[in-house]
């Protein structure tokens, strides 16, 4: 039988700002999962909804930015592991950065989902998108940047990866 880890990483802010998963596995080919391409083509228009999500934007606007846009995947994230009694550990790391396209300093902060490992827990396989998107101008925090495709599309394949692997785990 085939047993799984899932470790899924969706940063709210980072320099780059990777959006990671991280698959542990126990056996040499993984099981097939189920994909929705309803849900994924939701994720990427809900993704696309926050305007932007450059790393500058709002932190603190419910609606608009990289906060909301991170707040929405750490809802995502809980709702999965909810309905999977748990299965996933949702913890927010978070660190304070500055550098040559960052005025000043930002607060950057992750939103890391993990599922434990039944087998081989130390073993990985990853996944990577990012979930910041910008315009024209790196440094335009402003101007709305939708990136369906740079990284909204990535950020809906992690979603629906660690959507569709709990599931299967508890049958």
């Amino acid at each position: 039988e085939c047993k799984s880890r899932w470790i899924s990483r969706v940063p709210g802010l980072w320099l780059a700002l990777p959006m990671l998963l991280a698959v542990g596995s126990t056996c040499a080919a993984a099981e097939p999962l189920l994909v929705s391409e309803d849900r994924l083509k939701s994720d990427v228009e809900r993704l696309s909804g926050f305007g932007t999500r450059h790393t500058l934007s709002s932190e603190s606007d419910p609606k608009r930015g990289i906060g909301a846009a991170r707040h929405w995947a750490e809802t995502e994230f809980r709702k999965t592991g909810a309905a999977c009694d748990n299965c996933l550990e949702i913890v927010l790391p978070d660190q304070t950065v500055s550098g040559e396209r960052i005025p000043g300093q930002a607060h950057i902060v992750d939103v890391v989902a993990i599922q434990r490992g039944y087998e081989r827990p130390n073993e990985v396989v990853i996944v990577q998108a990012h979930i910041d998107s910008r315009a024209t101008d790196v440094m335009d925090a402003a101007s709305d940047a939708p990136g369906a495709n740079d990284d909204g599309s990535g950020c809906a394949l992690v979603l629906e990866k660690s959507c569709g692997q709990p599931a299967q785990l508890a049958a």
